[in-house]
């Protein structure tokens, strides 16, 4: 979140306030995978399901883009998603993350044409909304 600020809903500062009892609640209720090398973290990606859809968000660390980590780390979501029996995967992308986009419509999502702001401080930022049925 440091270096992808406004890539995220929550800012680093709210979530690194939250006590440790919360993120092992998250962690329970859903699907949180991260990969490493050296002690480094590569990327990570974190799934919820709520009400048969699975939200999802996903991170890769700058310098490792681009080597299939992100994808990697997609295709244990989507089928973690599948093994839950959910019926669709949602996700949103910060305007200009153009990357990221291309990423997930190799995978199969669709854009869905909703739109909507982050949450201040970074409302100016528009995102847009991806679907995969399952």
């Amino acid at each position: 979140m440091r270096d992808s600020p406004d890539a995220f809903a929550a800012t680093l500062e709210t979530e690194e306030s939250h006590p440790a009892e919360k993120w092992l609640e998250r962690i329970q209720q859903g699907l949180v995978l991260s990969c490493g090398s050296s002690g480094c973290d590569l990327g990570f990606v974190w799934a919820v399901q709520r009400q048969g859809a699975v939200t999802l968000g996903l991170w890769v660390a700058p310098a490792s883009r681009r080597r299939g980590i992100g994808g990697a780390l997609l295709d244990a979501a989507i089928g973690w998603a599948r093994d839950v029996g959910a019926s669709k995967l949602l996700l949103n992308v910060a305007d200009g993350n153009e990357a990221a986009m291309r990423l997930y419509e190799s995978k199969g999502l669709q854009r869905t044409g909703s739109t909507g702001a982050l949450p201040p401080p970074r409302h100016h930022i528009v995102k847009h909304q991806f679907l995969l049925e399952l």
